[in-house]
Protein backbone atom coordinates (compact mmCIF):
# COMPACT_ATOMS: atom_id res chain seq x y z
CA UNK A 1 0.00 0.00 0.00
CA UNK A 2 1.29 3.45 -0.92
CA UNK A 3 2.01 5.68 2.05
CA UNK A 4 -0.20 8.80 2.10
CA UNK A 5 1.54 12.03 1.22
CA UNK A 6 2.45 14.06 4.34
CA UNK A 7 0.12 17.00 5.01
CA UNK A 8 0.32 20.33 6.74
CA UNK A 9 -2.64 20.70 9.10
CA UNK A 10 -4.39 23.59 10.77
CA UNK A 11 -6.43 22.03 13.56
CA UNK A 12 -8.74 24.92 14.38
CA UNK A 13 -11.00 22.80 16.56
CA UNK A 14 -12.33 26.03 18.09
CA UNK A 15 -13.75 27.02 14.71
CA UNK A 16 -17.23 27.75 16.08
CA UNK A 17 -15.76 30.67 18.01
CA UNK A 18 -14.11 31.87 14.82
CA UNK A 19 -17.34 31.56 12.82
CA UNK A 20 -19.14 33.59 15.47
CA UNK A 21 -16.50 36.33 15.38
CA UNK A 22 -14.68 35.96 12.05
CA UNK A 23 -12.78 39.23 12.50
CA UNK A 24 -12.55 39.58 16.26
CA UNK A 25 -11.82 36.14 17.68
CA UNK A 26 -8.50 35.76 19.49
CA UNK A 27 -7.51 32.35 20.78
CA UNK A 28 -6.37 32.47 24.40
CA UNK A 29 -3.58 30.44 25.98
CA UNK A 30 -6.01 28.09 27.74
CA UNK A 31 -7.83 27.29 24.50
CA UNK A 32 -4.52 26.75 22.68
CA UNK A 33 -3.51 24.26 25.36
CA UNK A 34 -6.82 22.39 24.96
CA UNK A 35 -6.33 22.25 21.20
CA UNK A 36 -2.84 20.83 21.53
CA UNK A 37 -4.26 17.99 23.62
CA UNK A 38 -7.20 17.44 21.26
CA UNK A 39 -4.92 17.39 18.21
CA UNK A 40 -3.40 14.15 19.46
CA UNK A 41 -6.85 12.57 19.84
CA UNK A 42 -8.54 13.51 16.56
CA UNK A 43 -6.77 10.75 14.58
CA UNK A 44 -6.26 12.84 11.46
CA UNK A 45 -2.57 13.62 11.80
CA UNK A 46 -0.17 11.10 10.29
CA UNK A 47 3.32 10.38 11.65
CA UNK A 48 4.97 12.59 9.01
CA UNK A 49 2.36 15.35 9.01
CA UNK A 50 2.95 18.85 10.36
CA UNK A 51 0.51 20.75 12.60
CA UNK A 52 0.50 24.53 12.19
CA UNK A 53 -1.04 27.37 14.12
CA UNK A 54 -0.66 26.02 17.65
CA UNK A 55 2.87 27.36 18.06
CA UNK A 56 4.31 30.82 17.52
CA UNK A 57 6.06 30.07 14.21
CA UNK A 58 5.11 27.47 11.59
CA UNK A 59 7.83 24.91 10.91
CA UNK A 60 9.71 25.27 7.64
CA UNK A 61 9.08 21.59 6.91
CA UNK A 62 5.50 22.50 5.84
CA UNK A 63 6.75 24.14 2.64
CA UNK A 64 5.36 22.42 -0.43
CA UNK A 65 3.09 20.06 1.51
CA UNK A 66 -0.60 19.76 0.63
CA UNK A 67 -2.51 21.77 3.20
CA UNK A 68 -5.65 20.78 5.07
CA UNK A 69 -7.69 22.17 7.96
CA UNK A 70 -10.24 21.00 10.49
CA UNK A 71 -12.40 23.71 8.93
CA UNK A 72 -11.03 25.65 5.96
CA UNK A 73 -11.76 29.17 7.18
CA UNK A 74 -9.89 32.17 5.69
CA UNK A 75 -7.76 32.31 8.85
CA UNK A 76 -6.77 28.64 8.51
CA UNK A 77 -5.94 29.09 4.83
CA UNK A 78 -3.79 32.13 5.67
CA UNK A 79 -1.78 30.04 8.14
CA UNK A 80 -1.17 27.41 5.47
CA UNK A 81 -0.12 30.06 2.97
CA UNK A 82 2.35 31.67 5.38
CA UNK A 83 3.93 28.27 6.00
CA UNK A 84 4.41 27.67 2.28
CA UNK A 85 1.97 24.76 2.16
CA UNK A 86 -0.28 24.21 -0.85
CA UNK A 87 -3.52 25.97 -0.01
CA UNK A 88 -6.64 23.92 -0.82
CA UNK A 89 -9.72 25.23 -2.56
CA UNK A 90 -12.38 26.03 0.03
CA UNK A 91 -15.96 27.33 0.32
CA UNK A 92 -16.51 31.03 1.17
CA UNK A 93 -16.80 32.09 4.81
CA UNK A 94 -20.48 32.95 4.50
CA UNK A 95 -21.19 29.41 3.32
CA UNK A 96 -19.27 27.95 6.28
CA UNK A 97 -21.24 30.11 8.69
CA UNK A 98 -24.57 29.14 7.15
CA UNK A 99 -24.10 25.36 6.93
CA UNK A 100 -22.61 25.02 10.42
CA UNK A 101 -25.55 26.84 11.98
CA UNK A 102 -27.98 24.40 13.62
CA UNK A 103 -30.75 25.99 11.56
CA UNK A 104 -29.32 24.29 8.48
CA UNK A 105 -29.58 20.76 9.91
CA UNK A 106 -33.09 21.42 11.24
CA UNK A 107 -34.14 22.67 7.80
CA UNK A 108 -33.06 19.31 6.35
CA UNK A 109 -34.91 17.25 8.95
CA UNK A 110 -36.30 18.36 12.35
CA UNK A 111 -36.39 14.68 13.25
CA UNK A 112 -38.77 12.69 15.43
CA UNK A 113 -38.27 15.17 18.27
CA UNK A 114 -39.53 18.04 16.09
CA UNK A 115 -36.57 20.28 16.86
CA UNK A 116 -37.29 23.97 16.34
CA UNK A 117 -34.96 26.86 15.60
CA UNK A 118 -35.85 30.13 17.29
CA UNK A 119 -34.47 33.53 16.27
CA UNK A 120 -36.19 35.64 18.93
CA UNK A 121 -36.80 35.25 22.64
CA UNK A 122 -40.56 35.01 22.02
CA UNK A 123 -39.94 32.12 19.63
CA UNK A 124 -37.78 30.37 22.24
CA UNK A 125 -40.54 30.79 24.84
CA UNK A 126 -43.14 29.39 22.45
CA UNK A 127 -40.99 26.39 21.53
CA UNK A 128 -40.25 25.62 25.19
CA UNK A 129 -43.94 25.98 26.05
CA UNK A 130 -44.83 23.34 23.47
CA UNK A 131 -42.64 20.72 25.17
CA UNK A 132 -44.24 18.55 27.85
CA UNK A 133 -41.26 17.71 30.03
CA UNK A 134 -37.58 18.65 30.16
CA UNK A 135 -35.97 20.49 27.28
CA UNK A 136 -32.53 21.44 26.00
CA UNK A 137 -31.51 24.69 24.31
CA UNK A 138 -28.55 24.75 21.95
CA UNK A 139 -27.00 27.89 20.55
CA UNK A 140 -26.83 28.03 16.77
CA UNK A 141 -23.05 27.64 16.78
CA UNK A 142 -21.71 25.47 19.58
CA UNK A 143 -19.65 22.33 19.92
CA UNK A 144 -18.51 19.58 22.30
CA UNK A 145 -21.54 20.01 24.55
CA UNK A 146 -20.86 23.72 25.09
CA UNK A 147 -23.51 26.35 24.51
CA UNK A 148 -26.26 24.07 25.83
CA UNK A 149 -28.84 24.77 28.52
CA UNK A 150 -31.18 22.23 30.10
CA UNK A 151 -34.36 22.90 32.02
CA UNK A 152 -38.05 22.17 32.44
CA UNK A 153 -41.11 24.37 32.39
CA UNK A 154 -41.07 28.08 31.59
CA UNK A 155 -37.78 29.92 31.08
CA UNK A 156 -36.31 31.47 34.20
CA UNK A 157 -34.87 34.99 34.17
CA UNK A 158 -31.37 33.49 34.02
CA UNK A 159 -32.31 31.29 31.08
CA UNK A 160 -33.86 34.23 29.26
CA UNK A 161 -30.64 36.22 29.69
CA UNK A 162 -28.70 33.21 28.38
CA UNK A 163 -30.92 33.17 25.29
CA UNK A 164 -30.57 36.92 24.80
CA UNK A 165 -26.78 36.64 24.89
CA UNK A 166 -26.84 33.91 22.24
CA UNK A 167 -29.33 35.69 20.01
CA UNK A 168 -27.14 38.80 19.96
CA UNK A 169 -24.48 36.81 18.10
CA UNK A 170 -26.69 36.84 15.01
CA UNK A 171 -27.55 33.16 15.29
CA UNK A 172 -30.57 31.52 16.87
CA UNK A 173 -31.29 28.86 19.46
CA UNK A 174 -32.33 25.27 18.74
CA UNK A 175 -35.03 23.93 21.08
CA UNK A 176 -35.79 20.24 21.51
CA UNK A 177 -37.11 17.81 24.12
CA UNK A 178 -34.46 16.38 26.43
CA UNK A 179 -34.56 12.60 26.15
CA UNK A 180 -32.60 9.69 27.59
CA UNK A 181 -29.95 8.84 25.04
CA UNK A 182 -29.01 5.15 24.85
CA UNK A 183 -26.23 5.24 22.24
CA UNK A 184 -24.66 7.99 20.13
CA UNK A 185 -23.66 7.48 16.50
CA UNK A 186 -22.03 9.37 13.66
CA UNK A 187 -21.82 9.07 9.90
CA UNK A 188 -18.89 10.87 8.30
CA UNK A 189 -18.56 11.84 4.68
CA UNK A 190 -16.96 14.04 2.07
CA UNK A 191 -18.67 16.31 -0.47
CA UNK A 192 -16.66 16.61 -3.67
CA UNK A 193 -16.39 19.86 -5.63
CA UNK A 194 -18.72 18.37 -8.28
CA UNK A 195 -21.34 17.44 -5.66
CA UNK A 196 -20.54 13.77 -5.29
CA UNK A 197 -20.93 12.42 -1.75
CA UNK A 198 -18.69 9.69 -0.30
CA UNK A 199 -19.48 8.10 3.06
CA UNK A 200 -17.44 6.20 5.60
CA UNK A 201 -18.66 3.47 7.93
CA UNK A 202 -21.04 4.34 10.78
CA UNK A 203 -19.35 4.87 14.13
CA UNK A 204 -20.45 4.69 17.74
CA UNK A 205 -19.54 7.76 19.75
CA UNK A 206 -18.61 7.49 23.40
CA UNK A 207 -19.80 10.71 25.08
CA UNK A 208 -20.06 11.89 28.66
CA UNK A 209 -23.22 13.16 30.33
CA UNK A 210 -22.72 16.61 28.78
CA UNK A 211 -22.29 15.29 25.20
CA UNK A 212 -18.52 15.74 25.25
CA UNK A 213 -16.85 13.30 22.86
CA UNK A 214 -14.59 10.75 24.52
CA UNK A 215 -13.88 8.36 21.66
CA UNK A 216 -15.28 6.53 18.63
CA UNK A 217 -15.39 2.94 17.44
CA UNK A 218 -16.74 1.34 14.29
CA UNK A 219 -20.40 0.44 14.74
CA UNK A 220 -19.86 -3.05 13.30
CA UNK A 221 -17.23 -3.66 15.98
CA UNK A 222 -19.58 -2.56 18.79
CA UNK A 223 -21.98 -5.44 19.45
CA UNK A 224 -23.63 -3.71 22.42
CA UNK A 225 -24.54 -0.73 20.24
CA UNK A 226 -25.21 -2.43 16.89
CA UNK A 227 -27.63 -0.54 14.65
CA UNK A 228 -30.67 -2.31 13.30
CA UNK A 229 -30.93 -2.50 9.53
CA UNK A 230 -33.65 0.16 9.51
CA UNK A 231 -31.53 2.46 11.71
CA UNK A 232 -28.47 1.96 9.52
CA UNK A 233 -30.51 2.75 6.40
CA UNK A 234 -32.02 5.84 8.03
CA UNK A 235 -28.57 7.06 9.06
CA UNK A 236 -27.20 6.59 5.55
CA UNK A 237 -30.20 8.34 3.95
CA UNK A 238 -29.81 11.27 6.32
CA UNK A 239 -26.10 11.55 5.54
CA UNK A 240 -26.73 11.51 1.79
CA UNK A 241 -29.47 14.13 2.16
CA UNK A 242 -27.13 16.25 4.26
CA UNK A 243 -24.37 15.89 1.64
CA UNK A 244 -26.71 16.94 -1.16
CA UNK A 245 -27.97 19.91 0.87
CA UNK A 246 -24.40 20.98 1.63
CA UNK A 247 -23.46 20.81 -2.04
CA UNK A 248 -26.55 22.81 -3.03
CA UNK A 249 -25.54 25.45 -0.46
CA UNK A 250 -22.09 25.79 -2.03
CA UNK A 251 -20.15 23.66 0.46
CA UNK A 252 -17.58 21.01 -0.39
CA UNK A 253 -15.22 19.14 1.91
CA UNK A 254 -15.54 16.85 4.95
CA UNK A 255 -18.69 16.63 7.03
CA UNK A 256 -20.35 14.50 9.66
CA UNK A 257 -23.79 13.98 11.10
CA UNK A 258 -24.61 12.88 14.64
CA UNK A 259 -27.46 10.55 15.54
CA UNK A 260 -28.69 8.76 18.65
CA UNK A 261 -30.93 6.01 19.91
CA UNK A 262 -33.15 7.13 22.79
CA UNK A 263 -35.88 5.93 25.14
CA UNK A 264 -39.38 7.34 24.90
CA UNK A 265 -42.57 6.04 26.55
CA UNK A 266 -40.88 2.76 27.44
CA UNK A 267 -39.53 2.00 23.97
CA UNK A 268 -36.36 2.79 22.06
CA UNK A 269 -36.41 5.10 19.05
CA UNK A 270 -33.84 6.50 16.64
CA UNK A 271 -33.03 10.07 15.65
CA UNK A 272 -30.89 9.87 12.48
CA UNK A 273 -29.90 13.53 12.21
CA UNK A 274 -29.26 15.42 15.43
CA UNK A 275 -26.39 17.64 14.32
CA UNK A 276 -24.54 18.42 11.11
CA UNK A 277 -20.92 19.57 11.13
CA UNK A 278 -19.52 20.90 7.86
CA UNK A 279 -15.89 20.18 8.72
CA UNK A 280 -13.83 17.30 10.03
CA UNK A 281 -15.15 15.76 13.24
CA UNK A 282 -13.80 13.71 16.09
CA UNK A 283 -14.10 10.11 14.95
CA UNK A 284 -13.91 11.02 11.24
CA UNK A 285 -10.64 9.13 10.79
CA UNK A 286 -12.11 5.99 12.40
CA UNK A 287 -14.89 5.79 9.77
CA UNK A 288 -12.55 5.04 6.89
CA UNK A 289 -14.18 7.69 4.71
CA UNK A 290 -12.10 8.28 1.55
CA UNK A 291 -10.30 11.60 1.68
CA UNK A 292 -9.04 12.95 -1.65
CA UNK A 293 -5.64 14.58 -1.92
CA UNK A 294 -5.87 18.37 -1.93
Amino acid sequence: MTEPQPRAWVLNLDVEHELLQPRGYTRGAAMAQQLRAAADRCGLVGPNDVVLGLDEAPPESAAGMPGDAWCATPRALAILKRAGARVPDAPPLDVLRRVNDRAFAISIDPGPLSSRYARTLDEVRAAVGAIDGPWVLKRGLSFAGRGHRRGEGALSDLEQRWCDNGLRDGFGVAVEPLVERVHDYAQHGFVARDGGVALGNPTVQICDAHANWQGSTLELESPDARLTESERSALRRSALRAGDALSNAGYFGPFGIDAFRYRHDGSERFNPLVELNARYCMGWAVSGCPRPEK
